[in-house]
């Protein structure tokens, strides 16, 4: 007994035979990761939270996890619905190029099991590191049964043994608060919509209106991600759209040689480059180094023969060490895969470069800087170290002959450039009584022609009704080899049908009114726009002007597009009888300072062109009166 009671009062670490400061260890250890478990968070959620749909609608929500500290690298989701009210038509996994390592795969289309089960589980990881930032794991495309219940439906998160909705970092599970979705089946027919887009000269950006639309108005719409709302149909276009630009170099380069001024007085620097789509260089930029003293020029020029001068501007307030960008008055129409040069002239000789670069091609979307080491493969990075003249002079001897290459060097010029073809995607649709519709409604390719060499000005448009037929009439103030117009006309503003042709003046220095008549038509809206056509068959298109046969006819001002706007923009306005029209641009103090629109014009939709001449940079108002009508609207000039 005495043995027994002695080794109780042993202490324990003797007894286990474990050091105390392992067992302290041990617990610091223990202590220390559920700190790092509770420092580590993330919300996954389902976004958006609420959808409305309407009978036979559907509607695309994404699982999201929103890392609040932390990070993580596996991710298992559990998504629960009701298949009386909802069935996957499809899903993708916008993070699948990073959590490429799948655990628990999706189902394959139709998703029958998922459908008669209600449960959708996935997860995937990532092979090697870890990522702090948001992601979306999963987009999930739900639609309404045949004989759908109406009323709210939850999507919710299961979060039970066997079936945890969570992420983890090296098996550690981050602490997650869920949050469910709700979807909204509404007892309406779904709403629908037609767009029309329409772009100017030399990848201008692209106008949008609402064309024709079913359902309650006014509508919410989502074009290329991005929603409007308060859409009425016939009204002045309510988006601007710009077309994509690319560049070749990033944004924060590092270059090797910040500054050298080894080669003369004056130096152009550059590189080739072609691009797989047809469009516009609107600029050059280039990276400075140290020094940024003198004058620098960004220039682009035709390389394959004959090699050419294309376009020419001169930096203003040239920044050391980083990138400056000069945009051409006047875009430049490039050809596909035709090859370009893109150069700084400096005239004190101050350049960067980083050595032995073009090893290979350097691709960027649609551009590529040419390069390589194989024989007859483009050597890149090329300069000409000599005054501007000099270099100009070599060029009209016999192109880019004396121009030279060393090691294949990057002097880090580079272009602007917008393809001459953009995509509008309508995707979403929502009337003013919450009924939405939603997938791949609609999909325009808008073309945006090369008008430098269409010097035919366009100072009005019109479209009058009257009884069964609708004039159309427009006046140029000047043009040169103008072979005609196209008139065109649609009953939707999205399919245009050529109805006539009107002979040009040729060439003109004074101004020239048309017209055409549009007859026998059946009573609605119809739209009307030109294709001015040159002699060497280059054309473009002008703004869209619309006119209703027994419709209610009333006064409209419409807001001027483009705005902001930097050279020209158009503004439409209405008036439902002939009647006297004056419109005229204040300043800010009220003062009038042009009279843009001063005569009677006949009932119709009108167009007019306006270029700021001498304006400077502001804020602007125009006001149209005519009859008791008096509307204002605001222009800015940027």
């Amino acid at each position: 007994m005495k043995r027994i009671l002695s080794g109780l009062n042993t202490p324990l670490t003797s007894r286990l035979l474990i050091p105390a400061w392992q067992v302290i260890c041990v617990l610091v250890c223990l202590l220390l990761l559920q700190f790092v478990a509770r420092s580590q968070t993330a919300n996954i959620l389902v976004t958006p939270a609420t959808s409305n749909i309407a009978i036979g609608g559907s509607f695309t929500v994404n699982v999201r996890v929103d890392i609040q500290s932390g990070a993580c690298n596996a991710a298992e989701i559990h998504l629960n619905f009701n298949p009386a009210y909802l069935r996957i038509t499809n899903i993708t996994r916008p993070s699948s190029a990073t959590f490429s390592s799948e655990t628990i795969s999706l189902p394959l289309a139709p998703y029958t099991a998922v459908n008669t089960s209600g449960h959708l589980e996935y997860a995937a990881g990532i092979p090697s590191a870890s990522t702090s930032a948001d992601f979306d794991i999963l987009a999930i495309t739900f639609t309404t049964p045949p004989s759908p219940l109406t009323g709210a439906t939850s999507l919710t998160f299961q979060n039970t043994p066997g079936h945890r909705t969570r992420v983890a970092n090296n098996g550690t599970p981050l602490i997650s608060t869920l949050t469910s979705g709700t979807a909204n089946i509404l007892n309406c027919t779904p709403p629908s919509a037609t767009i029309a887009a329409a772009s100017g000269c030399n990848g201008q950006p692209i106008s949008v209106n609402l064309a024709a639309a079913t359902g309650v108005s006014p509508f919410d719409l989502v074009i290329n991600g991005t929603a409007y709302d308060d859409i009425t149909v016939g009204s002045a276009p309510f988006a601007s759209i710009s077309f994509p630009a690319y560049k070749i170099w990033p944004a924060n380069p590092t270059p090797a040689n910040p500054n050298t001024k080894d080669d003369g007085p004056a130096i152009h620097v550059g590189m080739k480059f072609r691009s797989s789509q047809a469009g516009f260089i609107k600029g050059i930029r280039f990276y400075a180094g140290d020094e940024v003293t003198g004058t620098f020029k960004g220039k682009l020029w035709k390389y394959d023969p004959p090699s050419a001068l294309l376009q020419s501007a001169t930096f203003s307030g040239v920044t050391a060490n980083g990138w400056n960008e000069i945009t051409f008055a006047t875009p430049v129409a490039i050809a596909a895969n035709a090859t370009y040069v893109a150069t700084c002239y400096s005239s004190e000789g101050n350049y960067v470069s980083d050595e032995n670069f073009f090893t290979s091609p350097v691709i960027s979307g649609p551009l590529t800087a040419v390069g390589g080491n194989s024989p007859g493969v483009d050597i890149n990075g090329i300069y000409y170290a000599g005054t501007e003249a000099a270099a100009d002079a070599t060029m009209s001897a016999g192109g880019f002959g004396e121009w030279t290459s060393y090691n294949r060097s990057n002097y880090w010029v580079d272009v602007i450039f917008v393809p001459n073809v953009n995509t509008i995607n309508l995707t979403s649709v929502t009337d003013a009584t919450g009924c939405n519709v939603t997938g791949a409604l609609q999909t325009i390719n808008v073309f945006s022609p090369d008008c430098s060499t269409l010097p035919v000005t366009l100072i009005n448009l019109s479209a009058t009704p009257q009884g069964s037929k609708v004039t159309v009439r427009w006046t140029t103030s000047s043009e040169l080899n103008s072979l005609g117009f196209e008139v065109q006309r649609s009953i939707d503003g999205v399919n245009w049908a050529t109805i006539g042709f009107v002979q040009g003046a040729g060439n003109s220095s004074t101004a020239r009114s048309y017209s055409y008549v549009d007859n026998n038509l059946q009573p609605r809206k119809y739209y009307y726009k030109l294709k001015q056509i040159d002699i060497d068959q280059r054309f473009k298109y002008s703004s869209i002007v619309s006119a209703t046969l027994n419709g209610k006819a009333e006064f409209l001002l419409g807001q001027n597009f483009p705005n902001p706007f930097t050279d020209q923009t158009t503004i439409q306005f209405t008036v439902p009888a002939t009647v006297k029209v004056n419109i005229s641009l204040f300043d800010m103090n009220g003062r009038v300072l042009k009279t843009l629109v001063n005569g009677t014009r006949d009932a119709g939709s009108h167009v007019i062109n306006f270029n700021i001449g001498t304006l400077s940079k502001g804020v602007y108002y125009y006001k149209m009166q005519a009859g008791d009508f008096t509307d204002v609207k605001k222009l800015v000039i940027q």
